[in-house]
């Protein structure tokens, strides 16, 4: 063991000086406490940083500061970073070891460090400097999982490790009546050649270590330089130059005067007297106790009287003007190091506490981000995660009254396809294929169904999304018999004639169905009945035709509405179980829902084509509303033909007609024509005006059958669609949307399983957290735990 410096009896050694003000040793004790904190990794704390190259005197002067002792023998000795933490207590003295490993044999980093208590607390200094060459012996073979196997005093240390170099650290936190709090680290002292057992990488490594320290803001960085070798070749001063180009937070430090070649003596004084390099805080000159005074046993404050004598007694140290003489000796040293530190931190307090203030509020807003916790008892977290999912699908499918919730997303397609099912309506036209003329719009159904048109012009007027719906529905539905190029007969004077069709003329709608092609089928379609009489089966045929069509648009809606149930329901799930454990629960859920909706998408189709069946006959009760769609429909197509086959004159006479107005004599002008007419319907109580004569007169028509037919059809769809429009909603709305409910704990608690006997399992298999976020909140609690230290001890103060 090397002989170690000996700090005399109760003695009080380096910054632990009596003659240190008070403030100062309040912002060095609130600036340790800070360090113990652990947040020096999150915030740049002013420390000390020691750096040399190798062999540069770095640890004799460390051990003239702080009193303890570092191993110290030839070649390279300090490989990893050594941390010392100064922290004065009323109790005796004592030395804890700890073993921060903040990277791998690779050199990766270690999230977060792994800290190891390495033995029991020293009580007898002598004992530092082995416990220290133990601790970076397991620092560089970090594959030890157990580094207490280097506490061993049988373990040989002088064996090959497996790293050369390190950057984890040995933390030292050395404590008692006598020590003033301080912390500063030891960095290995920078190499040029790596020897024959070194790697080349070693170099850069030691480099980008240091650098790691100094090229903080807030680090004052200890320049050791020995006057053995020339001062350019010492790349310590270099590195520190890189990071401190005006030399701000340099201290610099010749170490070993005595060992100056003879003659050389003098090219040392201009550095003391900043002439070169120099540096804000100067350059400094100490000399520490040779290997002989160590081994005699010399004291703190022996070494510090024999420093006196060498710089009162050696030139050209002696011949330095006084302002000068200030930059000798450790003591000297020690005072402007005490003063640069504490200034420094006073400085930055203030910053201080506003990063950390910044850090924790990022820390917890990061932690509250995170998903929650799963807790001990899995089982019920699920059971009352299942609780609020089934109600959060029963307000979905009740209705949420926000803008693009499920309802307010479907309502737009019920429109859609109450318009698919209205324009399949038959398209009568009262007039011959050879006669044919354009239909007037239909009045009286504008209030009921919007826009509506009759006959060939309706497509004129349906939405590109209609049409879309009708071609789809046009594909499914079963085609008509008629004829539509075979020669048509028309009934006249009982007896039937062929006629050749009229010139070209605009085509109509090709969907349109000629009065003609009415009375056509409904005479084929005569068996014994009386004369002028036709078969309901006419009627029954065209019913059956606009009902066929009606298929394809109710599963198109019920398709739409699965669709979107699915995609809702999907987002309830992802809402209510994306936080939950590392998302099985989520895929699971998704699934069953999934599942139980398709399952009620089965059902739905089911009562679909069970509404559908109902219409396959006409039926309707509602026969006031039946037989005032067909006196309507019957006035239309009979006005139609009236007006544009009819008789003129009469026409004519009925919309020109005014009602008689009295002379200048009072007397009423003798009533002729239409006037007459109306007087005559007055005299036998009926009241009617010009408008209803064209309904009322009779007008002889070979047509009228076909009439009657078209009416009764086109009557019944009005009531038949309506009634459909309304019940294919409901029964999709009753099994499929509000159907979701029904059942659906029980599905869903029988599909997960968690019932079962192996419930328990299942439960802590779906509530496993991902490894990444258990890491992440480890991590992030760590921090905040961490931080929250640091912001207790700002508020404490000094």
């Amino acid at each position: 063991m090397n002989p170690t410096l000996n700090s005399g009896s109760g003695g009080a050694v380096g910054l632990a000086a009596a003659n240190l003000s008070r403030s100062r040793k309040q912002v060095l004790d609130l600036i340790n406490r800070l360090h113990n904190t652990g947040v020096g990794r999150e915030v740049d704390l002013p420390l000390i940083a020691v750096i040399g190259s190798q062999s540069a005197g770095k640890s004799s002067l460390i051990e003239s500061i702080s009193g303890i002792t570092l191993p110290r023998a030839a070649g390279t000795c300090t490989r990893c970073p050594t941390e010392c933490r100064l922290v004065q207590s009323g109790d005796d003295w004592k030395c804890i070891v700890r073993l921060r490993f903040t990277t791998d044999r690779r050199g990766h980093p270690i999230t977060p460090p792994r800290i190891i208590s390495f033995g029991s607390p020293i009580l007898n200094r002598s004992e530092v400097e082995e416990r220290i060459r133990r601790a970076q012996k397991a620092i560089l073979n970090p594959s030890q999982t157990d580094a207490t196997v280097f506490l061993d005093n049988t373990f040989e240390l002088e064996g090959d490790n497996e790293i050369d170099f390190s950057a984890s650290q040995v933390c030292l936190e050395i404590s008692g009546p006598e020590i003033t709090d301080l912390t500063f680290i030891d960095l290995p002292g920078l190499i040029q050649t790596t020897g024959s057992r070194g790697q080349e990488s070693d170099i850069q490594l030691v480099e980008d270590l240091v650098s790691s320290y100094i090229s903080r803001p807030n680090c004052l960085i200890l320049l050791t330089t020995t006057c053995e070798v020339d001062f350019q070749t010492q790349g310590a001063h270099r590195l520190a130059k890189r990071y401190d180009e005006e030399g701000a937070r340099t201290v610099g430090v010749l170490t070993k005067p005595d060992r100056i070649d003879a003659g050389n003596e003098r090219l040392w004084t201009p550095l003391i007297r900043n002439e070169e390099e120099p540096l804000k805080n100067n350059w400094y000159c100490v000399k520490q106790p040779s290997p002989s005074d160590l081994s005699s046993g010399i004291t703190w404050q022996g070494a510090r009287d024999q420093e006196v004598r060498f710089f009162e007694t050696h030139a050209p140290w002696s011949e330095l003007e006084d302002m000068y003489k200030a930059y000798l000796g450790t003591p000297n040293l020690v005072e402007r190091l005490s003063e640069l530190l504490s200034d420094l931190i006073q400085e930055k307090l203030p910053e201080i506490e506003q990063h950390i203030s910044r850090e924790l509020e990022i820390v917890r807003n990061a932690l509250a981000s995170l998903p929650k916790e799963p807790s001990n008892d899995p089982f019920h977290e699920i059971f009352a995660l299942l609780q609020e999912f089934f109600m959060d699908v029963s307000k979905t499918v009740e209705g949420i009254p926000e803008e693009g919730k499920l309802l307010q997303t479907i309502r737009p397609r019920h429109e859609r396809f109450r318009r698919a099912i209205r324009n399949t309506a038959p398209r009568f036209s009262p007039f011959e294929r050879n006669k044919w003329q354009s239909s007037a719009s239909i009045p009286f159904l504008e209030n009921e169904d919007g826009a509506e048109t009759d006959g060939e012009d309706t497509s004129d007027h349906e939405t590109e999304q209609e049409c879309a719906l009708s071609d789809q529905e046009e594909a499914q539905s079963v085609s008509t018999d008629r004829v539509v190029d075979d020669p048509y007969e028309e009934a006249v004077d009982g007896h039937y004639e062929m006629y050749i069709d009229a010139p070209a003329r605009p085509a109509p709608h090709p969907k349109t169905i000629f009065i003609d092609e009415v009375m056509w089928r409904a005479h084929n379609a005569r068996t014994r009945e009386l004369p002028h009489n036709y078969p309901f089966v006419v009627q029954q045929a065209y019913v059956s035709e606009f009902y066929s069509k009606w298929t394809a648009p109710s599963l198109t809606l019920a398709s739409f509405v699965k669709a979107t149930l699915i995609k809702t329901i999907n987002d309830v799930v992802r809402e209510r179980f994306c936080t939950f454990g590392q998302g099985h629960l989520e895929r699971r859920m998704r699934a069953i829902m999934q599942n139980h909706i398709l399952k009620c998408f089965k059902q739905c189709v089911t009562q679909i084509e069970w509404v559908h069946s109902l219409e396959d006959r006409p039926f309707t009760l509602n026969e006031h509303y039946l037989n005032d769609y067909k006196v309507k429909f019957k006035t239309k197509y009979s006005v139609e033909r009236q007006t544009r086959l009819g008789s003129s004159k009469f026409l004519d006479a009925v919309q020109t007609y005014k009602p008689l107005a009295y002379n200048s004599y009072g007397a009423q002008p003798t009533a002729t024509g239409i006037h007459k007419i109306i007087e005559g319907f007055t005299e036998v109580g009926q009241s009617v005006v010009a408008s209803d004569l064209p309904k009322i007169l009779p007008w002889s028509d070979p047509m009228e059958p076909a009439l009657n037919i078209m009416a009764d059809v086109r009557a019944y769809f009005q009531v038949a669609y309506k009634r459909y429009a309304d019940m294919i909603p409901l029964a999709i709305d009753k099994v499929l949307i509000r159907g979701i409910t029904n059942g659906l704990s029980q599905f869903v608690v029988n599909e997960l399983g968690i019932l079962g006997p192996e419930g328990t399992a299942i439960c802590k298999d779906l509530a496993r957290e991902d490894s990444r976020v258990a890491e992440r909140r480890r991590t992030l609690r760590a921090r905040l735990e961490t931080l929250e230290r640091a912001s207790s001890e700002l508020m404490i103060g000094f």
